[in-house]
């Protein structure tokens, strides 16, 4: 099902007939559901008049309108409140995890003014309705990339100002969560607390927190990036391919005025043509650092 933002979009697009957009956060949500329609073609989507009657075919097999009536727009209704007028609950409800992110902490959870105590065992986190969160009284808020690092927080070297932040993880692009909600929250709550990435050191890694409206991102401390970069390092095996897939995100950075302070990873890894995951980053207890992103 289309959320009403995407919906919007959508309505949008096809009123044109054709054309061609930024490939952002909508694109490639729509694409992942619909995976016919147009093509990407460097940094853009884009569709003919072909696409877009496969599209408002595809949506009519969803049991959507057409995307130009007046009532293409889902109204947003949770399942409990569709459900009390229909009897399929799920049509065209909006999903139960709609507005939901996953938090974890290394302590208590501290949200409008109460702290919570989360399970003393291995978990990713708890999922909230980040829309009934009024403050926060954590120092940070950190938006991490990766799951698996969500249930092993514990065990990141990281700086000992964030040993009392929340950690947020960013999502997946799925057909009913995405991305887009974390992003969401960890803008809605910038007023909160200064606000962190952590991702993959590798140049995705480092357009995410560059996209990601953070002040701060999390990197390994700069005195081990020789170290850390060089080919077989903790005798790593397989070939490395992210530094090499990621060449858009490398030439997009390079261009960007304003992502100067991510050049001198770039230049580090490029000496080297190696990348590091957040994975590898735990696993061989390499000490990180807050560097400002500016």
């Amino acid at each position: 099902m289309l959320s009403v933002p995407l919906a919007r979009t959508v309505q949008g697009w096809l009123g044109k007939g054709q054309g061609e957009v930024p490939y952002g956060v909508h694109a490639r949500e729509l694409r992942y559901l619909y995976p016919e329609f147009g093509r990407q073609q460097r940094r853009k989507l884009v569709f003919t008049l072909d696409d877009c009657f496969y599209l408002s075919q595809e949506l009519k097999r969803d049991g959507l309108p057409h995307p130009k009536s007046d009532d293409f727009i889902p109204a947003i209704r949770s399942r409990e409140e569709w459900a009390a007028r229909r009897n399929d609950e799920k049509s065209r409800a909006e999903a139960v995890s709609r507005h939901l992110v996953k938090f974890n902490t290394l302590g208590s959870l501290k949200i409008n003014g109460n702290s919570y105590p989360l399970p003393e065992i291995s978990c990713a986190g708890i999922d909230l309705d980040w829309r009934e969160i009024d403050t926060l009284e954590h120092s940070h808020l950190v938006m991490v990339e990766n799951l698996a690092v969500m249930t092993a927080l514990s065990r990141l070297m990281m700086p000992q100002c964030l040993r009392d932040a929340l950690f947020l993880y960013r999502g997946d692009i799925k057909r009913h969560t995405h991305t887009g909600t974390a992003y969401e929250c960890f803008n809605a709550l910038s007023d909160q607390c200064e606000r962190v990435v952590f991702a993959d050191f590798d140049p995705a890694g480092l357009a995410i927190a560059h996209q990601s409206g953070a002040v701060q991102a999390m990197l390994p401390c700069s005195t081990l990036w020789q170290e850390i970069l060089v080919p077989g390092w903790q005798e790593l095996e397989g070939p490395e391919l992210r530094w090499f897939d990621q060449q858009k995100q490398v030439e997009w950075l390079s261009k960007s005025p304003d992502a100067r302070w991510a050049q001198p990873a770039l230049n580090s890894m490029a000496k080297q043509r190696q990348t590091r995951t957040q994975e590898h980053l735990l696993a061989h207890d390499v000490a990180l650092a807050l560097r400002a992103i500016k």
